[in-house]
């Protein structure tokens, strides 16, 4: 997620890390997919092109009619307040960055791809829905937090947009599944996904208790505690 700030560049570097030498998998180079039981009910490749293409419009329509998307395409205490909870999933789809979305739709083509490919595309779109909304509500509670004992009227709690809560559930689950499976860092170095999942999760981690602008880190970690959260129920359905 992002509060209105450049890319995080940090995030993306990091999404950079999805290259891969193997048509076998999409962000590991090793992806032995574990036996479930139960058979997916819908095609994860087309959930995930309907997830970036309603992206892309998000984006575009950052750039036609920016007042509306402020209104209805970003979650903050004041949407929220205000009963705007729909802000609370259309902000996974915003992204007023071009950077920032490409960032986003890269990591989630790699790493949601992984995700279609184990559960299925409805259980891929759960997933994305359920960090989203997890994302928001963790980025309104940190803002809460953050300015509790500030003066009402000198509180500064901006909204944050961007799909990064909804694809880090996708990222820790995809590490959690197969933390022994490689990933190539930057396309060149290869790490274990647990490894390269810690870096990430310590990222986010660092930004959040550093209260560092311009990125909304709580957000991104409630996105992970939610793919965490997704891999421990999953795990009654791996042999």
């Amino acid at each position: 997620m992002q509060r209105l700030a450049p890319l995080d560049k940090g995030l993306a570097n990091l999404a950079s890390a999805a290259k891969l030498p193997s048509l076998q998998t999409r962000a590991f180079r090793s992806w032995p997919s574990p036996q479930m039981r139960f058979r997916p009910s819908m095609d994860g490749d087309t959930v995930i092109k309907g997830l970036i293409g309603t992206n892309v419009v998000g984006w575009l329509l950052w750039q036609s009619n920016p007042s509306f998307m402020r209104q209805h395409a970003m979650v903050s205490v004041e949407s929220v307040s205000h009963l705007r909870l729909h802000t609370l999933v259309t902000s996974a789809f915003s992204h007023f960055d071009g950077w920032h979305l490409a960032g986003n739709m890269f990591a989630l083509y790699f790493f949601g791809g992984n995700v279609g490919q184990m559960l299925g595309g409805k259980r891929l779109l759960q997933l994305y829905l359920a960090g989203a909304i997890v994302s928001s509500l963790a980025h309104i509670g940190s803002q809460l937090w953050y300015n509790r004992e500030i003066p009402k009227y000198f509180r500064a709690m901006p909204g944050a947009l961007g799909a990064s809560g909804a694809v880090n559930a996708c990222v820790i689950l995809s590490v959690l599944v197969q933390p022994t499976a490689t990933v190539l860092l930057y396309g060149i170095i290869p790490l274990p996904a647990w490894l390269f999942g810690g870096l990430w999760l310590l990222y986010d981690l660092r930004g959040a208790v550093s209260q560092a602008p311009g990125v909304a880190y709580a957000g991104h970690l409630g996105g992970a505690a939610v793919g965490g959260l997704y891999y421990l129920r999953l795990r009654r359905f791996l042999r």
